[in-house]
């Protein structure tokens, strides 16, 4: 049996009574939309959830982890504070050989890359200094970049920059006052102090006081 049917302006063609080939459904699976054994059953998928565009551009179908950032097409881990990303490594710009003193973007997205630290020179503070010996530390200061020995730099006791101040003087990393001197992490004054008595570890006995660094019985 055949019907013509015009639905807003086209003619569409119905055809009834064709017979289908194959057992009937049974009952339940008609009722209930089941499939029958042995058929597979398509389920709507969840939708794709959007590429992690990330702060560089696309990762493509690759969706980030929440502590991942999409860099260059990839996903890396994101990098702690104070560090930046360069060449997809987290890099510390104040003391990385390959990238000193990088700022964020490291010439790629922004930034510089930095410099290279070249001929032994190492990198302090973000930039490249010469390479120091003799028990020395390479410190950056206001005439150039020099190597300076903490235990004794009044400007650089104990740590670059670290300037001793109030008339104080640098003893073994400490700043102590005039007429101290640093033992075993406390200034003390060697002409008097009898667990010190004219230099550190010299312990005058129970008997004994120090006078003018030495111990007097």
């Amino acid at each position: 049996m055949r019907f013509r049917l015009t639905l807003a302006g086209a003619t569409v063609g119905l055809f009834v009574g064709i017979a289908c080939s194959g057992p009937p459904l049974p009952e339940a699976a008609r009722s209930s939309g089941a499939a029958p054994d042995g058929a597979e059953t398509f389920t709507a998928s969840e939708p794709m959830a959007e590429p992690d565009a990330g702060p560089t551009g696309t990762c493509g179908e690759i969706v980030c982890a929440p502590s991942e950032r999409c860099i260059e097409d990839r996903c890396i881990e994101a990098c702690p504070a104070g560090t930046v990303i360069c060449e997809r490594k987290c890099v510390e710009p104040n003391a990385s050989l390959e990238h000193c003193g990088a700022t964020p973007g490291c010439g790629v997205t922004g930034g510089t890359a930095g410099a290279r630290c070249t001929g032994g020179s190492i990198c302090i503070g973000g930039q490249c200094l010469g390479d120091c010996s003799d028990g020395t530390v390479a410190c950056a200061s206001a005439g150039g970049d020099v190597c300076v020995d903490l235990r004794s730099d009044d400007a650089n006791c104990g740590g670059c920059g670290h300037r001793c101040t109030g008339g104080k003087s640098c003893s073994f990393g400490l700043c102590c006052a005039s007429g101290e001197t640093a033992c075993m992490g406390t200034c003390v004054d060697t002409s008097s102090n009898p667990s010190a008595c004219g230099g550190c570890g010299v312990t005058c006995a129970q008997d004994e006081t120090c006078v003018a660094g030495a111990c007097t019985p």
